[in-house]
């Protein structure tokens, strides 16, 4: 289900031994917008190298790596290589999508 505090709380009141699943689109979107805040910290930190690496990237971070086409996934391995934090963070929300496969 959407994750609203309306819906949650309207499950846990009137079916309250119902499992709450939420869907896929809302977890992805909620690990995007946090894989975003990560993006614009490290960018913030980073030293004009980095920053470089990182400028211009922010679709393909946000994007599945299975939609990128060959140019546009050596550029998004480019831009994760220069930050661990980023390149973690986009690792964990691929192997997220994992489950849904």
């Amino acid at each position: 289900m959407d994750m609203s505090k309306a819906y949650r709380s309207a499950v846990e009141e009137f079916l309250p031994k119902v499992p709450i699943v939420f869907d896929k689109f809302h977890i992805m979107q909620l690990i995007n917008q946090t894989i975003d805040k990560i993006r614009r910290k490290q960018q913030q930190k980073a030293d004009e190298e980095g920053y470089k690496a990182l400028k211009g990237n922010r679709y393909l971070i946000l994007t599945n790596y299975d939609n990128l086409g060959p140019e546009e996934s050596n550029r998004l391995d480019k831009a994760l290589e220069s930050n661990i934090p980023l390149h973690i963070a986009y690792t964990m929300k691929e192997q997220l999508c994992l489950l849904w496969k």
